[in-house]
């Protein structure tokens, strides 16, 4: 197999994961956490991560064209360039990409979460954990009024990370003159100084030396966390981790040794060079193991290959791989693999057979889809249309110039990851039903949640037991009326329109307790204001009926807009206003009476209470002048009077 192809290409088996290919933005399975990392950033070539704009350059300046190339596409990198403090990577003559829609960013998942399409629906099965590595690339886009960023297997929403970004550093050796160069002996140039800060002159060599050999330790440390990165993220199990793990470890340990003890800076870079190697063979080893067996599943399951050969190929590949000592090991093994597989299938045949499955797996997609009652024609039009559009992207040319991704395959492991790309489309759009299952479910999830909620504010609430459990029970009652119709939906649609209903209705109750009681509240304190108690009557219990056949808070909210205007015709606000401030006033003259007459208290006590009685007061009165209805003179009336019943006082503490 090909250096550039089978070592880099990333393959998942037929029933397992699926990854991205030409055109493709996302893959739904949960393959954040279990497709192996991209392996050395010496590569030149590269995989888009988002869809990325081809700029040329004039003059001083970068000009966007009208290209666009993919998520998922590949392109050949031959050097980068630094234009107005951006870094692009140049991918043909005067054509550029943005280095972050290749490089990416390193990120952490905050919560749980989950990766969304381009227009915004849930990848299904594609949970992220809390706490994972998530690469993003290019900048945030916004979905629906969200800000996300792109992964090469979705969107992610911004606020579902947290901490600094972390970018990945850019290709060594693929720098034009424009680029700023390292240090001529290999290591950073940018580097610590570990000088112990000693009153006795140092030597200049030896001080270098120590910079050198600090620098290395820093590269080789970086190596090793990459690695255990990469075996982290493996289909390894646990075990099989942490002895890849331990391995490592014990090269960056070896390495260290070996460089503070170095007497030269070219024993320093030895070393480090070759630690540095085999710190990135572990995980290569690992990804090239998994790439083996993939290839050999395809060839015997897809391209109908004698199984006993196709096992004998795996087997000679898996040995070379283990044994290998360097990369040039790693690619001969690979290549003897993919020659070992084209004689048991040969590679032109293995071609018709991924076009054949493909064919296959997108009608049977379709048909699926198109006897799917729930759909609705414009549903049925738009799923059949994305199977298309990937299918097409598969097996048909780009352009004049780009072949189509199965002209282009010039591995085992081009082809299926074309393959699994297409069955991702397939099953995405073909699984409505699961679809709606889910929904279902979070649907119901959230309508108890409001029933909970609802019912801990009525149970709050100052009603009788009676009262409280006849709330309760209508509230019981709404959700599962909403369930019912939940569980008959055909649609999304009809399961939001439902939930949000229910929702809204629970909500409701307890703003219709609260408004009962303020219209009975507000009734008496206008009665006590001087009003016709009759007349008041009349209002109360005219807003009441109003509040109880209440839809929604708009007409709760007109129901009280309208009570204010009946209780307002029978006493004036402003002379509600007055009654109020009186009451307020009166409570205070009591609550100061009261603590001034105490024999217990001392002088800095009472002090202390008429003081804490004054900002209450003068707080309300405030808010008396602000009010627009009764209710609000009400409250402001009851919290000066419960106030000054309950002042705190030392000595009251302690009695």
């Amino acid at each position: 197999m090909s250096k550039n192809s089978f070592y880099k290409k990333v393959i998942v088996s037929v029933t397992g994961a699926t990854l991205l290919s030409v055109g493709l933005s996302q893959v739904p399975n949960n393959i954040m956490s279990s497709a192996p990392t991209e392996v050395s950033a010496a590569q030149k070539t590269k995989v888009i991560g988002a869809n990325s704009a081809v700029y040329k350059q004039t003059g001083k300046k970068v000009i966007k064209t009208k290209k666009i190339i993919s998520v998922g596409k590949k392109v050949r990198v031959y050097g980068q360039k630094t234009i107005n403090g951006k870094l692009y990577y140049k991918i043909g003559k005067n054509q550029y990409i943005k280095a972050s829609n290749v490089d990416g960013k390193k990120r952490h998942a905050a919560k749980n979460t989950v990766l969304y399409t381009r227009s915004g629906k849930v990848i299904k099965n594609s949970k992220v954990r809390k706490g994972q590595g998530v690469k993003i690339y290019g900048g945030q886009v916004t979905i629906k009024g969200k800000k996300y960023y792109s992964t090469k297997y979705g969107y992610i929403k911004v606020s579902a990370l947290v901490g600094k970004t972390q970018p990945v550093e850019p290709d060594k050796g693929a720098n034009d003159n424009t680029q700023d160069s390292t240090a001529g002996n290999g290591s950073t140039s940018n580097t610590t100084n570990t000088s112990t800060g000693s009153t006795t002159p140092s030597t200049p060599a030896v001080d270098a030396l120590k910079d050198k050999k600090a620098a290395a330790n820093t590269e080789v440390k970086k190596a090793a966390e990459d690695a255990i990165n990469a075996i982290k993220t493996s289909p390894l199990s646990d075990d099989d981790q942490k002895a890849a793990i331990d391995r490592v470890n014990k090269i960056a340990q070896a390495a260290a040794d070996t460089i503070n003890n170095a007497q030269s800076e070219a024993d320093i870079n030895a070393a480090k060079d070759s630690a540095i190697a085999a710190s990135q063979l572990e995980p290569s080893k690992i990804e090239s193991t998994d790439l083996a067996s993939k290839a050999g599943e395809f060839v015997t399951n897809t391209a109908g290959g004698d199984a006993t050969k196709v096992k004998a190929a795996v087997d000679k590949a898996k040995k070379a791989i283990a044994k290998a000592a360097t990369k040039a090991d790693l690619d001969k093994a690979e290549a003897d693999l993919q020659n070992d597989l084209n004689d048991v299938v040969p590679f032109a045949e293995q071609k018709e057979a991924t076009v054949s499955a493909i064919k296959t797996t997108a009608q049977a997609a379709k048909d699926k889809i198109n006897s799917d009652t729930s759909l609705s024609d414009d549903d049925k039009a738009e799923a059949t249309a994305s199977i298309d559009a990937v299918v097409a992207s598969a097996l048909e040319k780009y352009d004049d110039k780009t072949p189509s991704a199965i002209e282009d395959a010039k591995t085992t492991g081009d082809l299926v990851s074309t393959l699994n790309a297409v069955k991702a489309v397939c099953d995405k759009e073909s699984t409505n039903e699961d679809v709606l299952k889910d929904k279902k479910a979070a649907a119901s999830t959230a309508i108890d949640d409001a029933v909970t909620d609802a019912t801990n504010a009525i149970n709050s609430s100052p009603l009788s037991n009676d009262d409280k459990s006849a709330a309760i029970s209508k509230i019981d009652q709404i959700a599962q009326d909403a369930k019912d119709s939940i569980e008959n939906a055909k649609s999304e649609q009809e399961i939001t329109d439902a939930q949000t209903a229910a929702i809204e209705a629970c909500q409701l109750e307890p703003s219709r307790i609260e408004s009962l009681d303020l219209a009975t509240k507000a009734g008496e304190f206008v009665t006590k204001a001087g009003g016709d108690s009759a007349k008041v009557t009349v209002a109360v219990n005219k807003a009441k009926e109003t509040i109880a056949n209440a839809k929604t808070q708009a007409d709760l909210d007109k129901a009280e807009t309208d009570l204010q205007s009946a209780l307002n015709e029978v006493v004036p606000f402003e002379k509600q206003q007055t009654a109020a401030v009186n009451a307020i006033n009166e409570a205070a003259k009591a609550g100061k009476d009261r603590y001034n007459n105490d024999p217990l208290l001392s002088e800095d006590e009472k002090e202390k209470a008429n003081a804490a009685i004054d900002a209450i007061v003068e707080s309300s009165l405030s808010d008396v002048q602000s009010a627009t209805k009764a209710s609000d003179l009400v409250t402001a009336v009851n919290t000066v009077q419960a106030a000054c019943a309950q002042v705190p006082t030392d000595s009251e503490s302690t009695r």
